[in-house]
């Protein structure tokens, strides 16, 4: 029992001495967590502004690999783009708010744009190359929406002097990723001692603002189609910068172009690493070029009045301080179009079907009628489907169907007529009537009561025929296509029409 309570009593003796150590050692702990989790990449706030048709959607769904061509949220969509640190092995993701019209700014935009999100938020105003004669008046427009929104946020003057004091420091502070880190640090703590241009950072929003030109190839269909040359696309480029400059804000042109082997990276990925360069301060090694006219990249920082003043060399006879408006002119309005270039509209299905079935509604007219004064269709030979001509509402011998087999039938039998009313004599007949009274009674005699001879049954046979052809029976089986199996008489009569052409 002693040795249990000396132990006890030791035990406590050393962790009342060691407690102050203990202590310590948590404190080091706990310090360093929290010194590693305030130092983790937060997510951080983009809004996306732009007039509808920009591509601000399809712009979006490039840079992270997705299609958004279904809009995900109605008036403020929202997408997650992913940011990593390599140097950290730290990612984390922006949360892109994309607007889809101006009229939805004023019960939207306070969500995005408020004192909890401000000092976490980056801008984008994405304008559309396919319209170049509208790029500043958009850029104003969304410019003054984000400026009310920010009035909105009634922040103190001490809080609006700092945003702007942030964002001026970001302008000044570029430095030319090319440069070593001793020459950029000089470079640095230069500029930091100069004045600011005089048109430089005049409208200072306190926030950071990255101007999209999308659709950027576009100026090889501008140049082809409304005769485009490149003093109006430096122009377009001055103008541009001149009112980045007056925000303090970057310029990234980005079009479908991919980047080829052995170039830069594609102008999506561009857009994208700056991004999470302005918003988390990761490297970012790309310096701004301005030499690709549809491919340009200004960073904060990087231009100048000086720079921006290399293009008024090349801008030809147009004035640098004329109207935007009155050199990027709009195309007049197509008011007629030539019969080649008009499109061809097509006919809804269901109207087609329902114009058809009208159709095949109407009654169909039988084939044994025409409408009123409509010439009758002639046909010269019967239909292969039936073995005896037709009957048609015309007279006897006319040229509708079957009337050509009945004409011909016709004038068979009216020949045969005429070749046996030809007179014939033979020689039993004359010696016969060159005898004496005898012969004269006798010839008397036998010319009322000899027999009948084939030329004779012929003409009866072939008058029948005729009176049968002229008479209008409904019933005649020649004339109803009926088949019909012929009688002893006719059978006989054939067989002597038949005998008949033998002997012609």
């Amino acid at each position: 029992m002693a040795t249990s309570v000396t132990t006890s009593s030791s035990y406590g003796t050393l962790s009342k001495e060691n407690k102050p150590e203990m202590e310590n050692h948590w404190s080091a702990i706990l310090n360093e967590v929290r010194a590693s989790t305030s130092s983790r990449m937060t997510e951080k706030n983009l809004l996306v502004l732009g007039d509808r048709e920009a591509g601000k959607s399809s712009l979006l769904g490039k840079v992270i690999g997705k299609d958004l061509s279904v809009p995900s949220g109605l008036g403020l969509e929202h997408v997650c783009i992913p940011v990593k640190d390599d140097e950290r092995e730290d990612g984390t993701q922006v949360n892109a708010w994309i607007l889809e019209e101006e009229e939805y700014a004023a019960s939207l935009l306070p969500l995005v744009l408020n004192e909890k999100t401000f000092d976490k938020l980056a801008v984008w105003i994405v304008v559309s190359m396919s319209k170049p004669w509208s790029l500043i008046q958009s850029l104003e427009k969304w410019a003054n929406l984000l400026a009310d929104g920010i009035d909105k946020m009634r922040l103190d003057s001490a809080s609006s002097k700092k945003y702007a004091s942030k964002l001026e420091k970001l302008f000044r502070e570029y430095v030319d990723p090319t440069l070593d880190s001793g020459a950029a640090g000089q470079a640095s703590e230069r500029e930091l001692d100069l004045p600011l241009g005089e048109n430089t950072l005049t409208a200072n929003l306190g926030v950071p603002i990255i101007v999209v030109l999308s659709k950027a190839d576009y100026m090889a269909t501008l140049e082809k189609d409304l005769d485009y040359r490149e003093e109006k696309f430096d122009f377009i480029q001055m103008r541009l910068r001149n009112w980045c400059l007056k925000y303090g804000a970057a310029l990234v042109m980005t079009s479908a172009k991919e980047a080829k082997g052995g170039e830069r990276i594609s102008n999506t990925e561009l857009l994208q690493r700056y991004t999470a360069h302005v918003l988390y301060g990761l490297k970012f090694h790309e310096e701004g070029f301005v030499l690709d006219r549809d491919g340009v990249f200004i960073p904060i920082g990087w231009d100048n009045e000086k720079k921006i003043g290399i293009l008024l060399d090349s801008l030809g006879d147009i004035q640098p301080t004329r109207p935007f408006e009155q050199v990027v002119m709009a195309p007049p309005p197509i008011s007629k179009q030539n019969a080649a270039d008009m499109s061809v509209q097509a006919q809804d299905d269901q109207d087609f079907v329902k114009r058809i079935q009208d159709v095949l509604q109407q009654p169909v007219p039988s084939r044994l009628e025409s409408p009123a004064g409509a010439p009758r269709a002639a046909s010269n030979r019967p239909s292969p489907a039936q073995g005896s001509p037709k009957k048609t509402d015309g007279p006897r011998g006319s040229l509708g169907a079957g009337g050509a087999s009945e004409s011909a039938l016709s004038s068979f039998f009216n020949t045969l007529l005429n070749k046996g009313n030809k007179p014939t004599t033979s020689p039993s007949s004359g010696g016969s009537g060159g005898s004496g009274g005898s012969g004269g009674g006798g010839s008397g005699s036998g010319g009322g009561g000899r027999t009948a001879s084939p030329s004779s049954n012929v003409r009866v046979d072939a008058a029948a025929e005729l009176e049968r052809l002229s008479r209008p029976n409904s019933d005649d089986p020649l004339k109803t296509g009926e088949d019909v199996a012929p009688t002893p008489s006719e059978e006989d009569s054939s067989d002597t029409k038949q005998q008949q052409e033998q002997d012609l």
